[in-house]
């Protein structure tokens, strides 16, 4: 019996990987420290609005804001699909809505009205792109992405409410 060159299985080849990319990455931990800036500027420009105001909601929601960066975690995502909350229970979600705030508080002008939306709205969907995220470079320019919103829409009426 000889044995023939086709009944000899092949010797598998070592498949090369890439290297599996730490989560959440420096790049994606040097923009939530960004995003807590952000959100520290975003919370004391809400209290400074609660110096003139008076208005508790303002308090309320400046709060809010502080916990939400502080709860922004890329690693609250369900391994089967890769979402999850990023951090942020559903009750803070609702807390950052500003929507009750701005219907009740006539003292508000326009421009605080667009600023305390385009604040509380950016800094709750960083937690839906934290939770989503595919790698750490596009989740880091996402980040970013919401300081630079945050920091305009203060930048916009000034550094402190008039």
């Amino acid at each position: 019996m000889s044995i023939s060159a086709f009944s000899v299985p092949p010797v598998p080849v070592p498949v090369e990987r890439e290297p599996k990319e730490e989560w959440p990455g420096p790049e994606v931990k040097a923009a939530l420290a960004e995003v807590g800036a952000a959100g520290g500027r975003a919370s004391t420009w809400l209290r400074s609005l609660y110096v003139r105001q008076k208005q508790d909601g303002v308090l309320e929601l400046a709060a809010a804001v502080e916990e939400a960066v502080a709860s922004l975690d890329p690693t609250d995502r369900d391994k089967a699909d890769g979402y999850g909350a990023g951090g942020f229970p559903d009750e803070l979600h609702d807390r950052l809505d500003p929507m009750w705030l701005l219907h009740h508080d006539d003292q508000l002008t326009s421009a605080q009205r667009v600023t305390i939306l385009a604040m509380t709205t950016c800094i709750s969907h960083a937690a839906t792109l934290a939770a989503g995220a595919l790698n750490s470079k596009d989740l880091a320019k996402d980040l970013r992405m919401v300081c630079e919103v945050v920091d305009h829409a203060i930048d916009t009426v000034g550094a402190y409410p008039s």
